[in-house]
């Protein structure tokens, strides 16, 4: 990944993380994907997976979209000292 693209996916995670934090470490599907539009993040779902994967944030199921299904499946902040640039 270039310097750039890595700066940019980290600023995403970041926003991702602050919003979870701001909300009590949890927050509906529904939510973070309106956050992602203000930030236009059109690479939410494979963030959160990235996240997911790394312990950061949890969440059923293996992906979640931006559809009615998804909408009010909660995401929980599981590392609240995470720091994408560290």
């Amino acid at each position: 990944m270039s310097d750039e693209a890595k700066l940019i996916s980290n600023n995403h995670k970041k926003w991702i993380v602050d919003l979870l934090r701001e909300n009590n470490n949890e927050v509906t599907t529904e939510l973070m994907y309106l956050e992602g539009e203000k930030h236009h993040c059109d690479s939410l779902g494979a963030l959160l997976r990235s996240l997911k994967n790394s312990k950061v944030i949890d969440f059923p199921g293996l992906f979640l979209f931006d559809r009615d299904e998804d909408k009010q499946k909660i995401i929980k902040l599981l590392k609240e000292d995470y720091d994408p640039f560290a």
